[in-house]
């Protein structure tokens, strides 16, 4: 190598007959609306990376799956607010439904779309991903192979936040 490859005072790398400029002289653009996603995800995430890094990932997690599940609304029934008269789907509301995420399951509120003329609901294939409990199932039994005690299942799972665990924590029938 020459000693022009070796110079730590070389910005750049040469390739071929071009120069390649180092990441932190290239401008970051993003679009405004990716932008201001981005640091809305930022801000959430450091509200609640005091309760440490999973809370941090879970809330972000459940924010990302809320905006996957209303892109696939919107791809079925097209933009909120503006009517079209050939649409096949129509919103309707939301409702309670849950999501298996570290070892539990955590309440969200997932959207409903019905077919347009028809008393059908649309099944949302993000919100079935999120809701399978094949993930519950397979973490369970690792767990109780492991030698965990089902009665000490809840106090093994990692932190996933106060607000989420408090919604996810709930009174059974067999402890009133």
């Amino acid at each position: 190598m020459t000693d022009k490859h070796m110079d730590e005072n070389n910005a750049g790398r040469e390739v071929g007959e071009r120069r390649l400029a180092p990441v932190e002289d290239m401008p970051m653009v993003l679009p405004a609306n990716l932008a201001g996603e981005v640091d809305e995800l930022t801000g959430r995430f450091a509200e609640h990376i005091g309760e440490g890094l999973m809370a941090a990932s879970v809330a972000i997690g459940l924010d990302v799956l809320g905006q996957m599940m209303q892109t696939e609304v919107a791809g079925l029934a097209g933009p909120k607010g503006r009517h079209d008269a050939d649409r096949t789907h129509v919103r309707h509301g939301t409702e309670a439904g849950s999501v298996v995420l570290g070892g539990r399951k955590v309440p969200i509120r997932r959207p409903r779309v019905r077919a347009a003329g028809d008393a059908s609901e649309a099944t949302l294939e993000t919100y079935q991903v999120a809701h399978a409990e094949d993930l519950l199932a397979e973490h369970m039994v690792g767990a109780i192979l492991a030698g965990l005690l089902t009665r000490r299942y809840g106090a093994a799972l990692e932190p996933v936040g106060a607000a989420v665990e408090a919604e996810a924590t709930g009174t059974s029938k067999s402890s009133v």
